[in-house]
């Protein structure tokens, strides 16, 4: 949930930018980071046993202190720490381990040099440090990170990044940093790189670090393409209520211009919850070379409009009478919209990903079509009744579409169980309903009983694509319909 705008041929609005972006990325990463403070992060269970295997242990009962020496390696309910050696002291409640120090709980991971905790005042201290945080994928590394009480830290020479590998996209780096939880927090000579070249730098930057639900900006994301120019977008996040929010999004194309986009999404009561996204663009290029092979590689059509757009939604919704919606969404202004706009900036996807959030799935990228859906379902528990709709669309608009377009479809399920039953009760449930079963079983001992529970027609499955047309007239017409192959065995 996501927006920005500048103009970036400018310098100044280029130092305005990175300015901006330095200082949302600052306060995003500490505030996801904070939202669990990094001791709860890596101490787990408290009430959970450590098991410990070591080449040496020791016991000092004057002192109060085990020692464990020598490939130690301690476990405890999904955590495990590993190092050369590691001491706690019962009576002081300082825990320390040393050498090649490896901590992993739940896919996070500490390494360190050194890692000394204080159980009682909840501090501590970590030398030569480099934390993993996997759920939003945050390196950070110090010389010296210290926890210096239950809400504030200070990390010398400090470095994140959200990027693999030595050499990250780009990095975030400072030679002090303090931070106090639902405060503040400064750095102090921070420098914002993209790969090895420094891009900006601040002497000295005040940050807010809240981790309750808040409005304002999100981490910002910076890249460049031969397509599409210097990119920049920042976007910024609105906490509309607890149960509905709104992102927008500014994303500057020095080569094709403002792309403005809005993400809304809603919880209700329930499994409710929907997610909609808009993105709309005024192309500079308005019209495609075909004869550019870079172009055709996209598609072979034409391409004239300017006003360039993509609109996709997701939402499951609960509706009166027991009946669930499942709406999906998804139709663009043209063929090419997606092949010259999907790729994220400089290693950071803004946009949430649907199909993770609802499991349902959309088209491909190099799909000819966009496919949106309607499906309603009431689920009772001797039926199951479904009715679906959906739309294609070809991006490219052909004068003569031949492209199905299905009204929709409606399917009634008898569930496991006495289908008698379940007729019985559909009938009670909705009297001046018509029904024709449908049915694998060719015994005609069932058809005479199924006419007997209020059905007013029976076809056999097998027959179905013969039988099925004249039953729904016959019964439409108030005449009972019993499939002809039954009535010859009779």
């Amino acid at each position: 949930m996501k927006p920005f705008r500048d103009r970036p041929s400018r310098p100044y609005g280029i130092c305005v930018s990175l300015v901006v972006l330095l200082m949302a990325t600052l306060q995003t990463s500490f505030l996801w980071a904070a939202d669990r403070s990094l001791g709860d992060r890596f101490v787990g269970d408290r009430n959970a046993k450590w098991q410990i295997t070591a080449n040496r242990m020791s016991y000092d009962r004057e002192e109060g202190l085990y020692v464990a020496q020598g490939n130690v390696v301690i476990t405890r309910a999904g955590q495990v720490l590993k190092a050369e050696e590691a001491r706690y002291n019962e009576k002081t409640g300082m825990v320390e381990a040393i050498g090649e120090v490896v901590l992993e709980t739940n896919g996070d991971v500490l390494r360190a040099e050194k890692a000394l905790f204080d159980l009682n005042s909840q501090t501590g201290r970590i030398t030569k440090g480099r934390i993993f945080l996997r759920e939003n994928h945050y390196y950070i590394s110090g010389d010296d990170m210290e926890k210096t009480g239950p809400d504030t830290y200070v990390v010398k020479r400090f470095h994140l990044t959200t990027c693999d590998g030595d050499t990250p996209d780009w990095s975030i780096a400072g030679s002090e940093v303090e931070i106090t939880i639902e405060g503040y927090g400064s750095v102090k000579n921070a420098v914002f790189r993209i790969r090895d070249l420094p891009a900006f730098y601040l002497p000295y930057a005040l940050f807010p670090v809240k981790t309750k639900r808040q409005s304002g900006f999100l981490p910002p994301s910076m890249g460049y393409s031969s397509r599409n120019g210097v990119e920049v977008e920042l976007p910024f996040f609105w906490a509309i209520s607890d149960r509905m929010d709104a992102t927008f999004y500014e994303h500057y194309m020095v080569e094709r211009g403002l792309m403005q986009g809005l993400e809304y999404r809603y919880v209700a009561e329930g499994s409710s919850r929907g997610d909609f996204l808009f993105d709309i663009l005024s192309d500079k290029i308005h019209e495609k070379d075909l004869s550019d092979p870079d172009e055709l590689d996209l598609s072979p059509f034409a391409r004239t409009n300017k006003t360039r757009y993509w609109f996709r939604s997701k939402a499951d919704q609960q509706l009166p009478l027991g009946v669930r919606a499942k709406l999906d969404t998804d139709y663009v202004s043209d063929p090419d919209y997606l092949k010259e706009f999907h790729r994220s900036l400089f290693g950071y996807q803004a946009r949430p990903n649907l199909v993770k959030e609802f499991g349902r799935p959309v088209e491909d990228l190099w799909s000819p079509t966009r496919r949106s859906s309607l499906r309603l379902d009431r689920d009772q528990p001797g039926y199951s009744l479904q009715a679906a709709s959906s739309y294609s669309q070809r991006p490219e608009n052909p004068a003569n579409d031949p492209t199905p377009q299905p009204l929709g479809g409606l399917d009634f399920s008898l569930l496991p169980g006495n289908s008698l039953e379940s007729l019985r009760a559909t009938r009670q449930a909705c009297p001046g309903a018509r029904a024709v079963l449908l049915t694998g079983d060719t015994v005609c001992v069932l058809a005479e009983a199924a006419l007997a529970a209020g059905a007013d027609g029976v076809v056999f499955k097998c027959r179905a694509a013969e039988e099925l047309p004249d039953a729904v007239a016959a019964v439409l017409e108030g005449r009972p319909f019993v499939s002809p192959s039954c009535l010859a065995a009779g």
